[in-house]
């Protein structure tokens, strides 16, 4: 899936207005209208880059429009991460929220969280700050720089080979085809000890079980 910054909408533009532009070039999964910008979720990669191509300065409603890939705006953004986001929580209003302090690049809800880009790491921090405990949707959010949060716990995963022929490598090798997050220490002649992410865990249990 590939997603694309389309900026300098008209005003009023809706989703439903939008859409359409794009989907004469491939499937849309998803377009979202935040205030003068959107971003659209095209399905296939080729057809992204036709479309923001062929639609990069042209007007809607005399307002030519910027069309580009969405990562190349947020390359050196600063992005925050606002936990304790209520189920109603809309996107445009948590935008608001984050607009008093600076211009906003992208903003996502995801579940009970959510991430914010800011263009400058100065208002970003300003907004950290500030809108820590603020009420959004009925919940006071807690803010805070990505690059802040702590890593998830790591679980240790005791592994001892059925006999002594089997080899400690077949089974490290096993374990990195069931999750893309894991660390092999403490390897023994038949032993192995895994440390991997909480919620890989179950995953690899079930498979070297049935070995």
């Amino acid at each position: 899936m590939v997603k694309i910054f389309v900026g300098n909408l008209p005003r009023g533009c809706e989703a439903s207005e939008l859409r359409p532009l794009f989907e004469k070039y491939g499937e849309v999964n998803e377009c979202d209208v935040l205030s003068s910008y959107a971003f659209v979720h095209m399905e296939k990669e080729a057809e992204a880059k036709r479309a923001i191509s062929e639609l990069h300065r042209r007007a809607l409603r005399a307002s030519p429009l910027t069309v580009e890939l969405a990562t190349a705006r947020l390359r050196n953004a600063t992005k925050l991460y606002v936990g304790n986001v209520a189920a109603g929580a809309r996107t445009r209003d948590l935008q608001r929220l984050f607009q008093v302090y600076g211009r906003v690049l992208e903003c996502d809800i995801v579940k009970n969280y959510a991430f914010v880009h800011m263009e400058k790491e100065r208002q970003a921090q300003e907004a950290a700050r500030g809108l820590s405990g603020t009420e959004l949707a009925g919940q006071r959010v807690s803010t805070l720089r990505d690059d802040r949060l702590p890593e998830p716990p790591k679980l240790g995963l005791f592994i001892a080979a059925p006999s002594t022929t089997a080899c400690p490598v077949g089974y490290r090798r096993q374990i990195t085809g069931t999750s893309d997050q894991h660390r092999a220490t403490n390897l023994k002649p038949r032993t192995a000890c895994i440390q991997m992410e909480r919620d890989c865990k179950s995953s690899a249990v079930e498979s070297l079980s049935e070995m």
